[in-house]
């Protein structure tokens, strides 16, 4: 006669998830080290809206956490970390960065197409690494000529 002796997985169960939790498994944080927004879940504090316009019939549009002294740029980051989010190319940095793709779809130059950034409708007069926003304001990427 064979005894066959049944183990249960529950105290495996258990001890992977301890040790998941000692590990320091926490939610992410932003660079600032405040908590970042979860994916999906929209804020329910200050925000900004970012909107991606490729020019084409198609738009993507996040509503995004805003924080003191964070610019275009942080939203365009902020974005990129969301479930559904974007994907971007910079150049330079600081009061030189340029952003030189969007998902995919890339600068141009010249007379050619590029990626241009509106707040609140009006034309950015500075690069989108030092353009601070505020609460409320509709940041709009546009794939297009200057005009």
């Amino acid at each position: 006669m064979h005894l066959v002796r049944r183990v249960s997985a529950w105290p495996t169960c258990l001890a992977v998830l301890i040790l998941l939790i000692v590990s320091g498994c926490k939610p992410p944080t932003a660079s600032n080290g405040a908590a970042a927004h979860p994916p999906g879940v929209k804020p329910t504090g200050p925000a900004v809206e970012l909107v991606i316009d490729f020019d084409d019939g198609f738009q993507k549009h996040y509503k995004l956490p805003w924080r003191e002294s964070a610019t275009v740029l942080d939203a365009l980051e902020s974005a990129s970390r969301r479930q559904r989010g974007i994907t971007y190319t910079v150049r330079g940095s600081g009061d030189m960065t340029m952003v030189t793709a969007i998902d995919g779809v890339a600068n141009q130059g010249g007379d050619g197409r590029n990626w241009i950034y509106r707040v609140n409708g009006r034309l950015a007069d500075k690069s989108c690494g030092v353009y601070e926003t505020q609460p409320d304001d509709v940041i709009m990427w546009t794939f297009g000529t200057y005009e």
